[in-house]
């Protein structure tokens, strides 16, 4: 029984109790109305007084109850929070347990003691959410589950409010959705330095994929190639020559710079470009880039090789010992005996 279920049947009881005393008082033993009333109150005045404790006892019982049902729910609401926390906050670097080294999770002030060492228990876990699992019941957790297998089948949503972590796989993957929208969305990822490297490189193919010139020339404004590998710079450096997009040896320089151009790339883009560009287009981009960056003084006589220039490589030889570019030196001697062997025959950096 509630407590109104009981204040209403003790108010009924009390009634009678009275009703009944006054009849005897009156009827029985022919009292006055006046003292029957007052003996019936006096009767009556125990079952309120009792009354009055049980209900103050109840009221307290229900209070107790009530409160410790709230802060039931608030651990519980707490406890899901943690656990959303702690999924969102998942990084890549966290996938693997002999690397990661601390929990996301700061503990909430919960209030029984059962859930203070539960919710102990799951920060020293990385959660790692199980996309194919059932329904847990628990809107707040479903709605987030709903969200991640959207984003998993290609759909962009906003998450700003769940703050996943920078490299979250579900951030990593909403990104990748954004940019394939659109080139322009993929240049606004690429320029966005605080985006991890990889989810940038993956942009900056996208925009390459997408042949745009004017989107190319902005995303190669942008000089900040540390991300990108130098296949993928080679790509873009090809595919300017394809669009006839104009770039500054300095510049062409310096995002090769960025993006590690060694010796053997800047040979390996040499190769690549030669049936893009007219001889003369050939030599001049690879002399000054030469000028720019010595890394690239392999690929620019490789060029000088490709168009038999032999007397402006024996002049750029000169500045070598007698032991480096053994395989060139061997090349030009044949030439001058007038026989003729593909370069491929000889190691350059020799």
């Amino acid at each position: 029984m509630n407590f109104i279920g009981y204040t209403l049947f003790s108010l009924v009881f009390c009634i009678v109790v009275f009703a009944i005393t006054l009849g005897v008082c009156v009827r029985q033993y022919e009292l006055e109305m006046a003292l029957a009333f007052t003996i019936a109150l006096w009767v009556s005045a125990p079952v309120g007084v009792f009354f009055i404790c049980t209900s103050a006892l109840l009221f307290y019982k229900n209070l107790h109850t009530f409160i410790g049902q709230k802060r039931a729910q608030k651990d519980f609401s707490l406890l899901i929070d943690q656990i959303c926390t702690q999924a969102n906050a998942l990084s890549l670097s966290q996938l693997n347990p002999l690397e990661s080294t601390h929990s996301p999770y700061t503990q909430a002030l919960l209030y029984h003691t059962n859930n203070k060492q539960l919710s102990a228990v799951i920060a020293r876990f990385h959660l790692v959410p199980a996309l194919g699992s059932q329904d847990s019941g628990n809107a707040k957790i479903d709605k987030l589950f709903s969200l991640y297998h959207t984003i998993a089948q290609g759909s962009l949503e906003d998450m700003r409010k769940y703050h996943l972590a920078h490299d979250n796989p579900f951030a990593l993957q909403n990104d990748k959705n954004y940019a394939l929208t659109s080139s322009k969305h993929a240049l606004e990822i690429f320029s966005d330095t605080s985006k991890s490297d990889s989810i940038r490189a993956y942009a900056f193919g996208l925009i390459c994929e997408s042949k745009n010139a004017k989107d190319l020339q902005k995303a190669l404004n942008v000089n900040a190639f540390n991300c990108l590998d130098s296949s993928s710079l080679q790509q873009a450096l090809l595919l300017c020559k394809e669009l006839d997009i104009e770039q500054d040896s300095v510049h062409i320089a310096g995002l090769c710079k960025q993006a590690g151009f060694g010796g053997g790339e800047y040979l390996a883009l040499a190769k690549a470009m030669q049936n893009l560009c007219t001889p003369d287009e050939w030599l001049k981009y690879f002399e000054n880039l030469m000028s720019n960056d010595e890394c690239a003084l392999v690929a620019y006589l490789f060029v000088l090789v490709e168009l038999e220039m032999v007397s402006k490589l024996e002049q750029e030889l000169k500045g070598f010992g007698i032991g480096e570019m053994t395989g060139l030196r061997a090349y030009i001697e044949l030439k001058r005996l007038g026989k003729h062997y593909p370069i491929s025959a000889f190691v350059i950096a020799g």
